[in-house]
């Protein structure tokens, strides 16, 4: 909804002060908001604790979304839109698959470890490595394992949450830092003022 509503704003805001402080600020806040994730626990409070946390990610994907896919198009010029436009939907994707993978890979990892430290029964270390965030035990446990499983899994779930929102978060923020230092001139000076408004124009597309 956020992304919605302010998206043309932020790409006026683009077209007026550059694409770069906008695709930068855009991402420090979205990784900000994953990290306020951390905040919430096994019973995350919704209006303390995850509200504001979205609310904020969702404003940081407001400010970059529209301003990134107009820097794309503007530092390719009018003659290369559409390749542009074709290769930074199949990076987005890309990254999306990446981004998906790594997170799984550090949940599973977080989950296990965890379980491992407190001493869960083997058959609960098997479930974590195929389903990390499981909470329910395991059927063949005997009846003085459940408690101790379900404390165990219960606590390696959070854990694995964090992990995973903490990983997002700094790649959030590191994309911030790298756009604030990196991105070029061109992409920067996109817009002339033949081309005012181009980025509120521009459909947008989710990096």
């Amino acid at each position: 909804m956020e992304v919605l509503l302010l998206s043309g704003r932020a790409g006026a805001l683009a077209d007026r002060f550059g694409h770069r402080w906008l695709i930068a600020g855009g991402s420090l806040v979205s990784g900000a908001g994953q990290l306020l994730m951390l905040r919430a626990g096994a019973e995350p409070r919704f209006l303390a604790e995850v509200l504001p946390a979205m609310l904020v990610h969702g404003a940081g994907l407001a400010l970059l979304v529209a301003p990134l896919t107009a820097g794309v198009l503007g530092a390719a010029g009018p003659e290369h839109a559409g390749a542009a436009s074709g290769i930074n939907n199949a990076v987005a994707r890309t990254g999306s698959l990446l981004g998906i993978a790594v997170v799984g890979l550090v949940i599973s990892a977080q989950s296990t470890a965890s379980l491992e430290r407190a001493s869960a029964p083997p058959a609960v270390v098997e479930q974590a490595r195929a389903h990390p965030l499981a909470i329910v035990p395991p059927e063949n446990l005997t009846p003085p394992e459940v408690p101790h499983a379900r404390k165990a899994l219960q606590a390696a779930a959070t854990d694995a949450f964090h992990a995973g929102t903490a990983v997002l978060g700094g790649l959030g923020i590191a994309a911030g830092l790298l756009a604030a230092i990196g991105t070029g001139r061109r992409c920067a000076a996109a817009v002339t003022p033949a081309g005012r408004g181009r980025s509120s124009a521009l459909p947008a597309s989710a990096p």
